[in-house]
Parts: structure tokens; sequence; C-alpha cells
């Protein structure tokens, strides 16, 4: 059956794709379809329109808001069962991150890692924290290394993480990049990535794809995960005040070369720079340099034989 007759339904009996395409490790389920429109000489939104029939769904919105009607066609087509083909969307992998209401506020900032609860934080962050970074349809985050057999390669669940910056499997920095169907051009040259940045989304990469990340203190869940790091950011991000218990704030702030006003109530938002700085106060706790006593600082150190 050619690529023709597969978009205009000339064969209504066919219920599977006759190409089976199999899922590469962290893939969205955008990548995934794109590749899928490759082998039948098509675009994503044309294999949405014309083959499943579905033409009110926005390629570059499939990410983020998959609907159950796309999963079960799509799970007829390729033999995935739907709940393997909805792992490849935020929904399913970091739902935690997606819906922002106040009561997934307040279940984030139960988490403590550097501050003691009773003492508080000294200021509350006024935005939900931006997870997400800005991409669209024609630009995206990612690793060249990764992306060098494009359009065969895959665009990768991570890499829309604002809390990510590196590749770990490449150990270089993530780019931005112009991207279409056939082809990524990227503008900078390729940069070698800190081992601490490495390491921090090394853990977040097992978070996204694995629900879990092991911690020198045990193994938590993902949601957790990001959690400990909104914590770590908000405390970080906390009005300094001079005294014993904000000696690890100075530590972290001049080990990642920041160096903020006093008087500034929150010193910065929440954007990638601020991943370095959550990967030095981590190396710091881990090292032994610093030693804090929030709540759930000891799942940073290995436990006492």
């Amino acid at each position: 059956m050619s690529a023709g007759e597969l978009l205009n339904g000339a064969d209504m009996e066919v219920t599977r794709w006759p190409a089976r395409l199999s899922v590469l490790p962290g893939e969205r389920l955008s990548s995934w379809l794109r590749r899928i429109g490759i082998i039948y000489g098509c675009s994503i939104d044309d294999l949405l329109r014309y083959d499943l029939k579905l033409a009110y769904l926005k390629a570059s919105e499939l990410d983020m808001k998959v609907s159950d009607e796309l999963l079960k066609v799509l799970s007829i087509r390729t033999g995935i069962s739907a709940a393997a083909i909805k792992k490849m969307t935020y929904p399913a992998t970091v739902p935690f991150l997606i819906s922002g209401t106040p009561s997934d506020r307040a279940n984030f900032r139960q988490c403590s890692v550097f501050r003691e609860p009773s003492n508080g934080r000294q200021v509350k962050l006024s935005q939900w924290m931006r997870w997400f970074c800005r991409e669209s349809k024609h630009r995206v985050v990612g690793c060249r290394l990764c992306l060098a057999d494009y359009p065969n390669a895959a665009v990768k669940l991570p890499w829309a993480l604002s809390v990510v910056m590196s590749c770990p499997s490449h150990g270089v920095m993530l780019e931005t990049a112009e991207i279409d169907r056939w082809s990524v051009k990227f503008s900078n040259q390729v940069k070698d990535a800190p081992a601490l940045v490495c390491g921090l989304d090394r853990r977040t990469w097992e978070a996204v794809t694995t629900g879990f990340v092991q911690l020198p203190g045990g193994s938590v869940y993902a949601g957790q995960w990001f959690r400990l790091l909104h914590a770590i950011f908000e405390e970080l991000n906390a009005a300094l005040i001079e005294n014993d218990q904000s000696k690890w704030q100075l530590s972290v702030w001049r080990e990642a070369g920041y160096f903020p006003s006093f008087d500034r109530p929150e010193p910065f938002k929440f954007d990638k720079s601020c991943a370095a700085l959550i990967a030095v106060a981590i190396d710091q706790l881990e090292k032994g340099i610093i030693s804090p006593n929030g709540t759930h600082a000891s799942l940073f150190r290995k436990p006492v034989s």
C-alpha cells in the first residue's frame, strides 16, 4: 500500500500500519510520530488529519496534551499499548509539573533541605516555577550529538525541562536549535558540560525515564525529586540573613560565582542558569562542605554504617 493510499484511507480494512517503528529511549510522542510520518512521506499534521482522522489535534501540543482518542487509535495502528504510548508525554511522566494548582504548590513546599521547617523560609516565591523551556514548532532545546542522525534521531522528553542543562550521555551542554521535518540547525559551537551539571541532569533524566532517582540516602520517586529541586531553589532564593544559619547559602552562592545584594528579597528568577546553582548546592551537601538541617538533607548523605 502506498503512502497516498494510506493517507487517503483507500483501504479502510487496514487497521495496522504496515511499517513498525520502535520508540527510542526518552523519545517524545511528537518525535516518534514525526519519524513515522517520514516513512510514509508525510508530516505529522497530515498523519493526524488524513490517516488518524484527528484533524483537531495540533502536532505542537501532543507532548503536553494527549487525548484518549489519540492513544486508542495509535495503539491500533502500531500494536503498542496505549499506556506505553502515553509514557512518551509529559502528563504521564511528570504530571506534577504541569498542573501547577494551589494544592500542588503546597505539596512542593512541604519539602526542606537546607532550612529547618520551624525556621521557615524568609520569602515565598511569588510564582510557580517555570519548569519547561519555551519551545515552538520550529525551535527546540537539544543535544547536537544525539540529533546527529536527524531526521532519524529522537527529540527527547528531558530536554524541555528548564532544570536540564546538558546531555549526560555525551557530556555536552544543550543548545537551542531551529528544527523542521527534515533538518535541525544549531547556531553555536558545542560546549562541554561541567561534571556537576551532568550529575544533576543524570538524576533528572532518571526521574523522567524511570520514575525514580537513586540518592546517597536512598531512592526517591520522581515527584519527590522535583519537590527537592524546588525546595533547594526556594531556599537558595530566600532573602539572605547574616547569621550562622545562612553560611551554607553564602557558600553555595560564592562557589557558583554569584554575589547578590543583601537587600534583595528574591535574588533571581528561575531559568537554566539556576540549575547550575542547584547542582553546586547538592554537591557541597554531598561532600559535607555544608551541613544544613532540613528535613530531607539526609537523602543527600550516605548512611553512617
